[in-house]
């Protein structure tokens, strides 16, 4: 059923309940260089692995979920079913969480895995948002306004010259120029 090389339930439950408190807070490692990486010796880890061979027995066997029996067996049935859902979490996204905690600037100030999920989700949907924002952008602006006549776009024409300090007369000459350049050019060369 389970592989070898995933550590054993006993194990595993045997860290969780002589886990000191500074070790539980400890689930990033720093490499050479600066990188930072999952922790994959903490206990966090270790049941990730069990719950991610269970998982795969269970998607392999046509099952719908992976039962209590199954939880016993692999001796893991003691842990909280979050730390269980969180482990397995660690390990299935271990790359993408790699990648985020590495594209951070600042220091890491999160301490356990519920966080380190937490940030990681929440900037999946501050990118998304973006990109929603992004796509809005791109749309034409002319698609919600109301049509202007050429009189109400002359007064707001105005209005933000004024706003600027630009003379009516400096705007007009700025129109023409935009309008027809060349005609411009020969008028005062002339």
């Amino acid at each position: 059923m389970l592989n070898t090389t995933i550590p054993t339930g006993k194990s595993v439950t045997d860290k969780f309940n002589s886990i000191d408190r500074a070790d539980t807070k400890r689930i990033i490692d720093m490499g050479k260089g600066g990188t930072r990486s999952i922790r994959t010796g903490s206990a966090w880890y270790g049941v990730g692995l069990i719950m991610t061979a269970l998982r795969n027995d269970v998607e392999a066997n046509d099952g719908k979920r992976i039962t209590t029996k199954m939880l016993e067996d692999a001796g893991i049935a003691t842990i909280s079913k979050e730390r269980r859902r969180d482990g397995e979490a660690l390990v299935t996204l271990e790359d993408e969480l790699n990648e985020f905690i590495n594209s951070l600037n600042a220091p890491m100030s999160i301490t356990n895995v519920a966080g380190l999920l937490r940030a990681y989700n929440d900037s999946l949907k501050t990118s998304a948002d973006d990109d929603d924002s992004d796509a809005d952008d791109d749309s034409d602006a002319d698609d919600d306004a109301t049509p202007m006549t050429a009189d109400e776009i002359a007064a707001q024409a105005l209005t933000i010259a004024k706003a600027h300090d630009v003379s009516a007369k400096a705007l007009v000459e700025a129109i023409i120029a935009q309008v027809a350049p060349a005609s411009v050019a020969k008028r005062n060369a002339a």
